[in-house]
């Protein structure tokens, strides 16, 4: 299997500095904007979200709530070409969450997959999310 190729890797990293800064702005709008319209996202709850508006729907939710004022790094640590049109990428994330049952620094680690699109590009097809033990 081939390299992934320059301009993809550019993207699938301003994919994941996209959702990073639509975490810290609190914009559950934007943070969903990169998921496929059947993208789910499986948080750290065990939660599985089933369609990019839900996804919407329940960040605003946290947003506003257990990580309201929270700030979020994510980091890349691995990308692998899955098939052609096809990438997997592990992201690292530290959220400093400021109030409320989750106060204090949680790690977790995300797999993402995401596939090229015709019409959208590179878009996130799963984002699965785990909490990192202390």
């Amino acid at each position: 299997m081939s390299a992934i190729a320059a301009a993809d890797r550019e993207r699938i990293f301003a994919i994941v500095a996209h959702i990073e800064r639509a975490w810290n702005d609190a914009d559950a709008v934007c943070f969903a904007q990169p998921f496929a319209d059947d993208g789910e996202q499986v948080n750290i709850f065990g939660t599985t979200l089933r369609d990019r508006a839900e996804i919407e729907t329940r960040h605003r939710e946290i947003f506003q709530t257990i990580f309201r004022g929270s700030r979020n790094v994510l980091t890349i640590e691995a990308l692998r070409l899955i098939a052609d049109g096809a990438i997997l990428a592990r992201v690292g994330s530290i959220v400093e969450v400021h109030e409320g049952p989750l106060r204090g620094t949680l790690h977790t680690r995300a797999t993402l997959v995401l596939r090229r699109t015709a019409t959208r590009g590179w878009e996130i097809v799963t984002f699965h999310n785990t909490r990192v033990a202390e």
